[in-house]
């Protein structure tokens, strides 16, 4: 649409204000798609085009007021990142989900009569940005023992009370660290810890220990996440 030099300027303005309305009724659709169908991306795109719209003209009608283009800029910029976000592109670290880590033979293993971390697993951890809390049961001996107290992540414990094969053990650590289930994944060497964890609904994986099977792992986490 191409305006003219001699195009009213109210006409300009009555235009403006439906685009307007339109806008807005695309927002309120928009939100109602809820955010994770084709439908939002056409929709979205819809409100980026109207956007545009509006962009000219408010530097046509707004002329004295340049801050109305800064505003339907942003308004478009922050509908392209609402739909990158939602799509996968873009994501928010507080959305992601945490990875609950088995401590003593997984990411702590032991060599040469001492505990260090596995390192291969630890850089392999390092590729996803999630945030990472270590599993154990250790109680106050074992986790200096294990050198847990010189972990990169966080460490939970209940000192064996219960242990991880109890189901209580995972509900007690995500009322603590205020999670919920479908926001955490698991691995873990003992099959009676997997299936606790389980149980208590949580998505979780067995780690070979003897395997040290890294690929899968990460075909785990990059599924699951």
């Amino acid at each position: 649409m191409i305006l003219s030099s001699g195009t009213d300027n109210e006409s300009l303005r009555e235009l403006k204000n439906e685009v307007k309305d339109l806008n807005k009724t695309f927002k309120q659709a928009i939100f109602a798609s809820n955010r994770s169908t084709t439908a939002f991306l056409v929709l979205g795109l819809i409100q980026i085009v109207l956007g545009l719209y509006q962009f000219i003209f408010s530097v046509q009608v707004s002329k004295l007021n340049p801050w109305w283009g800064v505003i339907w800029l942003a308004t478009i910029f922050g509908t392209l990142y609402i739909i990158f976000r939602d799509f996968g592109i873009i994501k928010n670290k507080k959305n992601m989900k945490t990875i609950l880590v088995d401590a003593v033979n997984a990411f702590v293993v032991e060599k040469n009569g001492s505990f260090e971390i596995f390192k291969e697993m630890h850089d392999l951890l390092e590729t996803f940005p999630n945030r990472k809390i270590i599993l154990t049961g250790a109680n106050d001996e074992q986790y200096k023992q294990f050198g847990l107290d010189k972990m990169p992540y966080d460490v939970f414990t209940l000192k064996h009370n219960p242990e991880k094969t109890d189901p209580k053990y995972f509900e007690i650590l995500l009322e603590k660290f205020n999670l919920d289930k479908e926001s955490v994944v698991y691995f873990e060497h003992n099959p009676d810890a997997v299936k606790s964890a389980e149980l208590a609904g949580i998505v979780s994986w067995h780690y070979d220990q003897d395997k040290k099977d890294l690929s899968g792992l990460k075909a785990f986490l990059d599924k699951n996440l």
